[in-house]
């Protein structure tokens, strides 16, 4: 019996993601990844309709040429709708350039935000400070974490304590 000031509605989605004999899954069929991470000159900025019709006719041309994993640093949200609706899979971290310490918790902050979208494959951060993985797991336990070392990137699976750390398979890191 009060009056509502104010609603939000969000879109939510699922995909179950795991790793079976060195591959990725995405809802029980093996997937052969295809990455790009491209570069943008300025920030992808989606305020009008002609932003998203622009936005979303590239993502199609990107799965048109068989990519089907982008890597996108501190997206828009809408960006991540418009993956979500495509079907195209996110690996998503912070800004660059950002100081180790900041780009953990742009990351974790990011986590929060963007957890519900199905597009999300995985996250990318650096080696997290003694302590953090854990709470990075916890945040989201379900997507694939991919950790920057000095030895090269760790994949760690869905549910991976950091103990199980893989390979990432052929394709999913960008050229």
């Amino acid at each position: 019996d009060k009056d509502v000031l104010d609603t939000v509605e969000t879109m939510i989605g699922g995909r179950d993601l795991a790793w079976h004999d060195g591959a990725i899954t995405l809802n029980g069929e093996r997937i052969t990844p295809r990455a790009i991470a491209p570069e943008f000159a300025r920030p992808v900025v989606i305020a009008t309709d002609q932003d998203r019709a622009s936005v979303r006719a590239t993502i199609k041309k990107l799965k048109s040429s068989g990519v089907n994993v982008i890597y996108l640093n501190a997206p828009p949200p809408a960006l991540l709708a418009l993956a979500d609706e495509e079907g195209m899979l996110v690996v998503e971290s912070a800004r660059r350039g950002l100081a180790a310490g900041d780009e953990e918790t742009e990351l974790i902050a990011l986590m929060r935000r963007d957890r519900s979208h199905p597009s999300i494959l995985g996250w990318l951060g650096p080696s997290p400070a003694q302590g953090a993985f854990a709470a990075l797991r916890k945040l989201d336990p379900t997507r694939f974490l991919l950790v920057r070392t000095p030895a090269g990137v760790k994949l760690y699976p869905p549910h991976a304590d950091e103990s199980q750390a893989q390979q990432p398979p052929p394709g999913l890191l960008p050229p």
